[in-house]
Parts: C-alpha cells; structure tokens; sequence
C-alpha cells in the first residue's frame, strides 16, 4: 500500500510586519515540517536575513498560539495584540491571524479576532471526491452492463437493475461523514463489479467478438478506499474529541520558548530543606524528578544521618547520574567542544547538597567556564531534564550560535537536527551566522527580506530563490545575511566538488542516497555537494536565449558541473554549452540510457511505494524523503538503491575541467 505524505505549516496575516495584506485568505505560509504514515518527522527551521528584518517577529508569533492561551479570557486575548499589528496607517484595522495546522487535514490552533481556539475543519472534501469516484465509476459500470446485456436479458429486466442503480447512485449526492455507511455502499458497488465480472465470462465464452469488456484491474479497489474512509472517520471523531479538550496534544503541540537559565555557581548548591520543593527553576528539583526514588533515598540519608549510607548513597547516584546526565552530556558535549570527559557528581556538605563538575577528572566551576559552554550546559539540562517534550512539539530559539566558536556553531545545528529527529520535534530557529547553514541542508533555511513593492517582508523557501539573475543559488543566501561579500566557501565545502542539477528534488534525492550510501560504507566521503539552478524548462520559440543567459551566469563560476535530466532541453542546453571550457554538462542518459530524470532511478515497486513523495516533485516531499532516508534503508529495493550510486559514483570520479 501506498505510503501518505502529510505537512505541517505556519500561516500569519498582519503580524508586525509579516504577512501584511488587506486581502482575506491571504497568508504569508511557512513550511514547518512533514508527517510519514501519520509519523511526525523532527526538523530544523532556519530563519535568516539582514538585521531588523524582522525574523524574530516569526518566534513572537508562533509563542502567541500556545495551547495555554486558550483558556485565557478575552481581555488576555487583547493584550497579545498590543503592537502587533502593522505600523502602518492602511493596515491599521486589518485582521490579525496566526494559524499553525495540518495542511491537508486542516487541524491545529488559530489566532483570530482575539480569540485562540482550535481548528477543527473537518475535510468533507475527500469524502465527497471519494463518493464522486465511486459515483462516477458506478455509473460507467451501469452503461457498461447495459450495453453488454441489452441483446442478451429482457428489457424489463433490464429496466428493473438499472432502476435500482439508478436510485443508490443518486442517493449518493446527499451522503455526508455521519451517515455514510460504507459497507452497504461496498455491497452495491461489488455487486454491480460482480455482474460484470460474470457477464463478461459469459460473453468471453460464447461472444468472442466483445473486446471491449472491462478487465478486472479497470474496476476500483473498495477494500483501499474502505481503508481511507476509516481513517478519514477516525481523524473526524479525534476532531471532536481535541473540541472537548481531550487528547489535545495529539494534533496539538506544545510551543516552547528557549530562555536562558543565567545559572551561577550558587545554583548548584540546595539546602536539604529545599529538596522537596517543586520549584522548576530550582535546578536540583528536574535532575531529582528523573532520578526514581533519589528524594526519598537523600531523605532517609539525612534522617540517619550516618557517614556510611551517606557514602554508599554518593556512590549510588554517582552511577545513577551518570547513566541519565554524563554519558548523553558527553556524547553531545564532544561534538561542540572536543573529546573531554564530563562527570557529574552529588556531594552532600553538612546541611547542603551540591553537583561537582569535573572535566578530564580536574573540578571546574561554571563560573570559570566561557559562555558557550554555560550556554550549552543549560541548554542540555532544560532539553533533556526540565521541558517535556512531546512529538510535535516546537521549540523556538533566537540566534542559538551567538556564544560558540565557528566550529561550535556548525555542530550545534547537527545536534538540533539529532533532536529534532529522535524526539520527533521542530526547532524554529534565527541565525546570524552562516556558519549555522548546511550545503546539503540548504532547505532548512528560510529568507526572511523586505517586499520590493508594499510594506513588510516577504519569506522566501531556499526552493524558491530566483536564480535568473544569478544561477548560483547561494548567492541570494550570502546576501541574506547582509554581511558584504562573503566567500561562498564558508557554506559549501572547498574539499568538495560542487554539482549544479536542475531543481530542488535532484538535489535532495541525490544528497539523501549520498547520506544513505556513506552510512552503509562506514563514512567514506564522496566529497560531492549538490545546488540547484531551478530547471530548464521547457523549449518553447524563446528557449534558447534563456538556455544561453543561464549557460553564461553559470560560466561566471569557476569548473562548474551541470547534472540535467536526459530530455530535449537537456541534449539543447548540453549543445549550446560545448562553446563555454569551463562549463561541464553531464545528462542522466550519459551516465545510463534508462535514466531520463531523476525519477526514473526509482524501481517500479518503490515508485509505488513512495508515489506520495515522487509524484509530488516539490521540497516539501524530497525534503521529508532525505531527512527519513536512514529509516528506509531496508524498504528500498537494492535496484533503486544502486542505480542512485551509479549515479554519484560517476560524478565522483568524473574529472573537473
């Protein structure tokens, strides 16, 4: 069976200065991230763009829609539209909106006329597409059973069958969610499948000549759209029940906003009074809740009072705390800040209780250590200790990277990523720093940039950068950051060679089997970066001046790579680049006659298994796709497999110019 592709996006109207429009229905949208078989897939959203732009307005607003809110009373309400609407005169009575939803099945939480309440708009639409398929198919097999029998059974019992039909088929325009009875309508659809099926060995049989009979593979499959019927019924029911306010936070996430503890070294010491205070911002009182039974064991210490069991109990949570706190700390520590162990350790001081921190067995204070490190160290301890998080959840964090060296800073967003995906949540994030972005990730980010024409800004997908101006895609994004003329080296990787393909889904397939093929071979590096130049189009009268200006802004670069589908425009783009030397085009027929677009690398089976992604030949689907592409490593067949590595072996070894 098919797999199902769902999104989760972002829609503001008349926030600040985003999504600024007198027109209704009109919404700046962001894409958040995506669903796999109802699994919410874990992602990174990068907000970057010039200072003062605005990007933090997107944080601000998301903060508003908390689940929290919508019990609050309207006056509340009001106080979250203080300065946040427009501030401009013709906007000065537009509606502000904030929606964050399931875009296909329309569930999630609004901001609207000071209300935040949930969204519940239950999707008839696919039931009345699928009633219409069904209606339409009930009818083409109705014209067909007549036409097979008109000389072979009697017209009145002809007239008779297709009466009766002719009554359910019509019933059908009145059918809604709550009284379709689906089995009844199965019966009369296999009924009417099954005089065909009988008629048409009949007439097999004794009519030789009746070639056109409908074949078994023509006729719907009812058990496949029962399937679906059910778990549209299913998704209607948990609509009403998040109405009531139960089962919540199935559809509904939790929003957090990222602050910073400011700890100091005084935090790390509680009396022994405190201990069994729940005090969230006290920091012992989350490490304590995770521990099973530390309170009472700490307890009982103190009440005997002994050096012995006070002993025994250090070295109890000695172990215990390095199982729940050191060992992940470490793991994710040495990423940021090199391979140094971390203990943590309980000491129990006279009427105090205190965590010793050591680095390669020498004790440290915070104190003594450099903001980055307090800032990871906290960061660690709320994500792992004191915010429970969820599946869906959505963590808001403004310029993360602004404490960390260069290096720190790329591997603070590879562990964001790992985060993200092992909890199943989102991180919307800001950045000033390029260095927080990921040549093959480039889909993370999104450009927030003033409007050209009206007020506020616009937010632009990496997938939809323009590249007519200029055929490097990274252009736009050094320019976003608003910080002169920076070297495209910082982003893409000098040790790599750079691919140019023609659109955004060739360039996450071909990273997501370029992760796949360097995890299944312990690490080895294909050294090979991909960047999209926005396709080629299709030819038309004027095609080749535009095949030629985008050959000529590709030629400004130095030993470009162009991998093109195998297509007309390709063998013509191919064609009129031979007169450029430090252009290389490379089509997918060169590397293999079978290959004609990168989705023809699929294997049959797999281009039905993943028809959701393939046939949808946007980032929102190859985006999802590679970041799950670990996951399927043992669903996808071994041909698709090798012919992707086909593929990237050949542009591997393929010299430069």
């Amino acid at each position: 069976m098919a797999k199902k592709l769902k999104s989760r996006v972002l829609k503001i109207r008349n926030f600040k200065n985003i999504g600024v429009s007198l027109k209704d229905n009109e919404y700046q949208e962001i894409y958040l991230n995506g669903y796999w078989n109802d699994k919410i897939i874990g992602n990174i959203v990068i907000l970057i763009g010039e200072n003062n732009v605005g990007k933090s307005n997107i944080l601000r607003a998301m903060n508003i829609i908390k689940v929290k809110n919508i019990d609050t009373n309207s006056k509340s309400n009001k106080e979250l539209l203080i300065n946040s609407k427009p501030n401009n005169v013709q906007y000065i009575n537009s509606a502000l909106e904030i929606k964050l939803m399931d875009k296909e099945y329309q569930y999630g939480i609004s901001f609207e006329n000071d209300n935040i309440s949930i969204i519940n708009n239950f999707p008839n639409e696919r039931i009345n597409k699928i009633i219409k398929k069904i209606k339409e198919d009930m009818i083409k097999l109705l014209d067909k059973y007549i036409s097979i029998v008109k000389n072979l059974e009697p017209d009145n019992e002809q007239n008779k069958f297709k009466n009766s039909f002719e009554r359910k088929i019509d019933k059908l325009n009145s059918i809604n969610l709550e009284e379709l009875k689906f089995e009844k309508l199965k019966k009369d659809y296999e009924r009417l499948e099954g005089q065909i099926k009988n008629f048409r060995g009949f007439c097999n049989n004794n009519y030789k000549d009746l070639e056109d009979l409908q074949q078994e593979e023509d006729f719907l499959d009812m058990e496949e759209i029962q399937r679906e019927v059910e778990e549209i019924q299913k998704e209607f029911k948990l609509g009403e029940e998040m109405q009531s306010n139960t089962l919540m936070h199935t559809k509904i996430p939790s929003i957090i906003y990222y602050k910073r503890m400011n700890l100091q070294d005084n935090d790390l010491t509680i009396s022994k009074e405190d201990i069994d205070k729940d005090n969230k911002t006290n920091f012992f009182t989350p490490l304590f809740n995770k521990i099973e039974g530390v309170i009472d064991d700490i307890r009982t210490a103190y009440y005997n009072d002994k050096t012995t069991v006070i002993n025994e109990l250090k070295k109890s949570l000695y172990t215990r705390i390095k199982e729940t706190f050191s060992k992940k700390f470490n793991m994710l520590s040495s990423k940021v800040f090199g391979k140094h162990e971390y203990d943590f350790k309980i000491e129990f001081d006279g009427e105090y209780i205190k965590l010793l921190i050591e680095r390669d067995n020498e004790s440290i204070t915070l104190s003594e250590q450099s903001e980055g490190f307090i800032w990871f160290f906290e960061f660690f301890f709320q994500f792992y200790f004191i915010y429970d998080l969820q599946v869906g959840d959505i963590v808001l964090i403004d310029e993360p990277e602004s404490h960390l060296s260069i290096p720190s800073i790329r591997e603070l967003r590879n562990i964001l990523k790992e985060i993200a995906k092992e909890k199943g949540i989102t991180f919307i994030t800001t950045t000033h720093s390029p260095f927080f972005v990921d040549i093959d990730y480039l889909d993370e980010i999104k450009i927030v940039k003033k409007k050209k024409e009206g007020y506020g800004v616009e937010i632009v997908n990496f997938g939809d950068i323009d590249t007519h101006k200029e055929a490097d895609t990274l252009k736009e994004i050094i320019d976003a950051f608003g910080l002169g003329n920076l070297n495209r080296d910082i982003i893409t990787n000098p040790n790599n060679k750079v691919i140019f393909v023609e659109g955004i889904t060739d360039y996450n397939y071909l990273i997501a089997f370029k992760k796949l093929y360097e995890y299944k071979n312990n690490g080895e590096n294909l050294n090979l970066s991909f960047l999209p130049i926005a396709g080629l189009g299709k030819m038309h009268e004027n095609h080749n001046e535009e095949l030629e200006n985008k050959i000529k802004l590709l030629s400004k670069l130095n030993n470009v790579v162009v991998l093109t589908d195998g297509d007309e425009t390709a063998n013509k783009f191919k064609e009129l680049s031979l007169s450029e030397e430090k252009l290389n085009v490379i089509k997918l027929t060169d590397i293999d006659n079978n290959f004609e677009e990168i989705e023809s690398l699929f294997s049959e089976s797999d281009k039905e298994n993943f028809e959701s992604i393939i046939k949808n030949k946007g980032l929102e689907a190859s985006s999802l796709f590679k970041n799950i592409i670990l996951d399927l490593d043992k669903e996808l067949d071994e041909e698709t497999i090798n012919n992707f590595n086909k593929v990237l072996l050949y542009l591997k070894n393929e010299k430069t110019l």
